[in-house]
């Protein structure tokens, strides 16, 4: 990986740094946490003033169709929602793993991205809670 910073964003840990500041992600670690706050954003309630934001997964969660209908819709959402609001990646590639057993949706995200010519991969697990 390349020592020079490209993208960098405000770790959502609210970490500090040695300054006593907030610390920050750069580069991949700034895109997969900006990913996964996509994918885990409730559709309609994840950005003041944006209800379109997020995903709908907490949603399909509950349906009772069949597994590969809901892995299908999972899919396309994902990959439309990170297409549109994530512009530092590319070549978006959606796989979701249904664990009926387990009332969990593992979801592996393969992209690239932009200007720092690599490949990277983010796997969510979201697990519905009784």
């Amino acid at each position: 990986m390349s020592s020079i910073i490209v993208f960098s964003d405000i770790d959502l840990g609210f970490g500090r740094n040695i300054y006593g500041d907030v610390s920050k992600k750069n580069n991949v670690n700034a895109i997969k946490q900006s990913v996964k706050n996509i994918v885990l954003a409730w559709k309609g309630s994840g950005k003041l003033f944006d209800p379109e934001f997020g995903t709908a997964i907490s949603q399909l969660l509950f349906e009772l169709v069949d597994d590969d209908f809901v892995s299908d819709m999972i899919i396309d959402d994902v990959k439309n929602e990170l297409i549109a609001r994530e512009p530092r990646i590319k070549n978006v590639n959606v796989l979701v793993d249904m664990v009926s057993s387990n009332n969990q949706i593992s979801i592996t995200i393969n992209y690239s991205i932009r200007n720092l010519r690599l490949d990277d991969t983010v796997i969510v697990v979201v697990d519905r809670v009784r």
